[in-house]
């Protein structure tokens, strides 16, 4: 959870926002949300992916969501 945010703050933060620094944020946070079990964790990194998801066009969410898949698979 900590990378995504510090991704996503890298990302807002910036006076030229980095589209990869929006794509990181949001693979780190799906990944969070996808693989934490605490469900205090699992509901920070969910109100990240919505803040994320407000900046994010609409079309990497499919390519970034099979990376994710991908990465979560791999032993």
């Amino acid at each position: 959870m900590t990378t995504a945010a510090l991704y996503w703050q890298q990302f807002t933060q910036a006076e030229q926002p980095q589209s990869e620094w929006l794509a990181k944020s949001y693979l780190w946070a799906k990944a969070a949300f996808i693989a934490l079990s605490d469900k205090n964790n699992k509901k920070l990194a969910q109100q990240l992916l919505l803040k994320i998801k407000t900046e994010m066009p609409p079309v990497w969410q499919d390519e970034l969501d099979e990376k994710v898949k991908q990465h979560l698979a791999k032993p």
